[in-house]
């Protein structure tokens, strides 16, 4: 019987914690964009492996979805969000740093792009969607259709910061993607990384089909990013992440959640009914809830965000 891979980011042993259909996959995103999602071509089976040292979640074959499959997916109200927690976190780090020159993988239409022009720090973008570079371009923000790799043979390295917003899970060599990033950097200059923190409070007994392949391959934890940064030889690595919800209310969600697909929000009220309804899968859940993982001191939120600091003597 062949061995399972090894882990892509410290390359221990490890072993099958499931099988998805991808008909199933397929089906639940379909029902998450009220029916956009169709091709269940673009869905295969797979299977998801967990690493044994650094507990790394990874898809086995690490195969993402096409352009076809994040046109339709993207199309959830919910995709592009106008605020989110790691770009407040990451432009605090960046002030911090007393940075000038940033450069962002996977900007989009240039969102943080455009907070740091605001703050006269010059940011350069990367991506790959057409539509948004030219978005991006229009509002005055330099942004180009170039991977990283690219860039890092190119041999400019002298940003002071490079980040990624959720990217790292959707990329099939995520090693490879972080250590390009390091590439670009100056000595003592920083990568900052931010990724779902998986599970997530509400994929308890269930896998949000968002956070599973073909949309994310990887998913991470503290362990698995820490060991990340071991892996990049980062002089320096800190983990946290955004605030979450009372034991009690993560409860409810994900007790919720487990019988309903993501197309069904429910106020606190039918959180609620649906608990006392069913009082043993509750307590399961509040269970879990109550045991956590722990960052910082406090229970673990759904984002999480890493900044690796590179050694301030050049290679």
């Amino acid at each position: 019987m062949p061995q399972p891979p090894t882990c892509p980011v410290c390359l221990s042993p490890t072993s099958e914690i499931a099988q998805l259909s991808g008909e199933v996959t397929a089906r639940r995103l379909g029902q998450l964009t009220t029916g956009r999602f169709s091709p269940t071509s673009t869905v295969a089976d797979t299977t998801l492996l967990r690493c044994f040292h650094c507990e790394l979640v990874f898809a086995h074959p690490m195969v993402g979805g096409d352009a076809a499959f994040y046109d339709a997916i993207s199309a959830h109200p919910g995709y592009y969000p106008a605020q989110r927690w790691d770009w407040d976190e990451a432009s605090a780090l960046v002030q911090r740093f007393g940075a000038k020159r940033v450069l962002e993988v996977g900007c989009g239409n240039g969102e943080f792009l455009a907070r740091l022009k605001a703050k006269d720090i010059d940011g350069t973008g990367l991506d790959f969607n057409p539509r948004a570079i030219r978005a991006a371009q229009e509002r005055g923000l330099k942004v180009e259709l170039k991977s990283v790799e690219a860039m890092e043979t190119d041999g400019n390295a002298a940003f002071d910061v490079a980040v990624a917003f959720q990217v790292l899970e959707h990329v099939e060599d995520p090693l490879r993607l972080a250590k390009s990033l390091m590439a670009v950097i100056r000595p003592g200059g920083a990568v900052i990384l931010t990724t779902p923190f998986s599970p997530k409070h509400d994929e308890i007994g269930r896998w949000d089909p968002l956070n599973i392949p073909p949309h994310h391959l990887t998913r991470w934890q503290e362990s698995s990013m820490r060991q990340l940064g071991t892996a990049l030889g980062a002089s320096e690595t800190i983990i946290q992440t955004n605030r979450t919800k009372g034991v009690f209310s993560r409860a409810l969600i994900s007790c919720w959640m487990g019988t309903h697909d993501l197309s069904k929000t429910a106020n606190r009220t039918k959180q609620l009914m649906h608990g006392m309804v069913h009082p043993v899968s509750f307590i399961r859940h509040l269970h879990a809830q109550a045991h956590r993982p722990q960052t910082e001191g406090r229970p673990a939120g759904d984002l999480m965000l890493a900044m690796f600091r590179k050694n301030d003597q050049a290679d």
